[in-house]
């Protein structure tokens, strides 16, 4: 497997792995901008770019444009997350040519009409009133608002909300993609069979003409501290609590990440083997789900926004405060403590045959790539992810956890029943949110 790096004569920043395994090319373009660079009055704007994106170009209606993918025996598409967007896609490496062709149709021919910027509103709006019944989705939208109120940039998640998203005009849209996909504020990866030096004159080919400045981002500042902890009731009519409590991080480019990774994957991690299914559900019975997750953080400029650590967990109604108590209190013995011996060799077992999983398909030696370009990891990152995993020790793993993994200050979000919910938290005072949308 080989990597190689091309700077183009337009300023794109080209990376690709020889990889001789199957006859397929997969390529993402990867612009470094996403929601966190729109407007707070137009959140959604960067969703909605790359939404039009894939209905095609000033030549082809998307129907066209789908046709002329699928005879490369590919697809290709477009998304946007907070802080990056892509074009990715794949086709059998005799019809890669082709395909960046279209890419190439994409960047200079996007036609962002009107009237599917009217359909995709109406979509957005019409799923998330639906999505809105989901208790589940309810707590991941107001859980985001909270977490990040004193950081608007990353409170809304990346579609939007029905009101920012109507007031979004075509204009906007076109200045959005005019400013930021362009080839100094982008880069793309290539997975082939094919050697790079082939790939590298393929993209210049096809590329070489797409010719933009890209527009001087604010620097970003650091995501600051929650300052909980904070408790959040949303009311909804459900028959159980669906909660979440977290608190900020570090960013996949921290050298504590991997250490995290193994602490977060013992205490909650880990599915029915983790620390808190076991006290929680297994032993007392009083929750149905138990689980953390650790976040990598955003890949902005001058440095990476932290990610953050939260425990999602869904109990009865009346079993709503004993769960959150013991919640807490298992968390706090596990970051004084730290790991057993048997939970910290069982977790280096799962990462050194988990992570090599991570790199088998092109898309996924990609996505890789893409990490170790947006985080500056070194490469092939993921087989020293196992190396170092392979020598912590408990000390570290639980000096780790104590410095993030600790809820001292926390912000918790429980939907359910407030009527039922508040003699249980009344010590807390917590803020009780009537959805608008419910």
């Amino acid at each position: 497997m080989k990597k190689k790096i091309f700077i183009l004569e337009n300023g794109l920043k080209l990376i690709t792995i020889q990889r001789k395994k199957l006859p397929i090319t997969y390529i993402k373009l990867i612009v470094r901008s996403g929601a966190i660079n729109e407007p707070l009055s137009r959140k959604g704007t960067s969703y909605l770019t790359a939404k039009l994106l894939n209905e095609g170009t000033k030549e082809k209606d998307s129907t066209a444009f789908a046709r002329e993918v699928e005879k490369l025996g590919g697809d290709l598409t477009s998304k946007s997350g907070y802080s990056i967007s892509t074009i990715e896609g794949d086709s059998l490496s005799d019809k890669f040519e082709a395909l960046t062709g279209l890419i190439k149709e994409l960047l200079t021919g996007a036609a962002f009409r009107e009237k599917d910027l009217s359909r995709l509103k109406k979509q957005i709006k019409t799923g998330f009133l639906l999505r809105m019944q989901d208790p589940n989705y309810v707590s991941l939208y107001y859980f985001t608002k909270f977490m990040y109120k004193d950081y608007p940039l990353l409170s809304t998640l990346p579609e939007g909300t029905p009101e920012s998203v109507e007031k979004i005009k075509r204009n906007e849209i076109i200045k959005f993609f005019k400013d930021h996909y362009t080839p100094t504020n982008s880069f793309i990866v290539v997975v082939s069979d094919i050697e790079g030096d082939r790939i590298a004159e393929i993209i210049h080919r096809a590329l070489s003409g797409w010719i933009k400045e890209a527009i001087e981002k604010p620097k970003l500042e650091q995501i600051p501290d929650v300052t909980g902890p904070t408790l959040y009731i949303v009311d909804m009519d459900v028959t159980q609590s669906h909660i979440k409590i977290g608190r900020h991080s570090i960013s996949r480019a921290n050298p504590d990440y991997n250490s995290l990774r193994v602490a977060n994957y013992i205490l909650g991690g880990s599915d029915f083997s983790s620390r808190l299914m076991r006290k929680i559900r297994i032993e007392k019975g009083l929750a149905y789900s138990v689980y953390s997750s650790i976040t990598p953080g955003y890949p902005t400029e001058p440095q990476p926004l932290r990610g953050s650590f939260y425990i999602s967990m869904e109990t009865s109604t009346e079993n709503t405060r004993k769960a959150f108590d013991l919640l807490l209190k298992e968390v706090k013995k596990f970051t004084i403590e730290g790991p057993s011996k048997e939970e910290l060799e069982d977790a280096k077992s799962y990462y050194h045959g988990n992570i090599p999983l991570r790199s088998e398909t092109y898309e996924q030696l990609a996505v890789l790539a893409m990490d170790e370009e947006l985080f500056g990891l070194p490469w092939k990152h993921w087989i020293k992810d196992v190396e170092e995993i392979e020598r912590l020790g408990r000390t570290k793993v639980q000096e780790t956890a104590s410095k993030y993994l600790n809820l001292e200050h926390y912000v918790a979000l429980i939907v359910g029943n407030a009527q039922k919910l508040l003699p249980q938290f009344k010590d807390l005072h917590p803020e009780v949110i009537k959805p608008r949308f419910i």
